[in-house]
């Protein structure tokens, strides 16, 4: 439902991921990583309600990325080694703690080899 409130209430796409796929998991296959993309469909004078909570949305449509074929498609890890660079990809996810609360953790999704083998750590 979480992701559901988050696209409804948006103004454009909404990506989640990398994650496991279910079906993937359920055959076994803990490899395969997606990304999954939510865009809104707004139409005048529809609504929905998602959470008990009313959202000016029609609905969404939803769309499953191959997270390691978009990398190696983009080049993404040659395109920063052949300019000499580093990086480090992250995301921002909401994570309960032991008391109950939510706090907010990054998360690396992708890095540059040399940021991995340094722990992160630039010098």
């Amino acid at each position: 439902i979480s992701t559901a409130k988050a696209t409804v209430a948006a103004e454009g796409v909404v990506i989640e991921g990398p994650l496991t796929r279910v079906l993937d998991i359920l055959e076994g296959d803990t490899s395969i990583k997606a990304l999954f993309a939510q865009l809104p469909i707004n139409i005048p004078g529809e609504a929905m309600i998602v959470g008990g909570q009313e959202y000016a949305c029609w609905g969404f449509v939803g769309a499953l990325l191959n997270w390691e074929q978009l990398l190696e498609e983009v080049s993404l890890h040659a395109h920063f080694s052949n300019a000499g660079m580093l990086f480090a990809l992250t995301r921002i996810d909401n994570v309960t703690s032991t008391d109950g609360s939510i706090v907010q953790q990054a998360s690396v999704i992708a890095q540059s080899k040399e940021m991995a083998e340094s722990g992160g750590r630039i010098t």
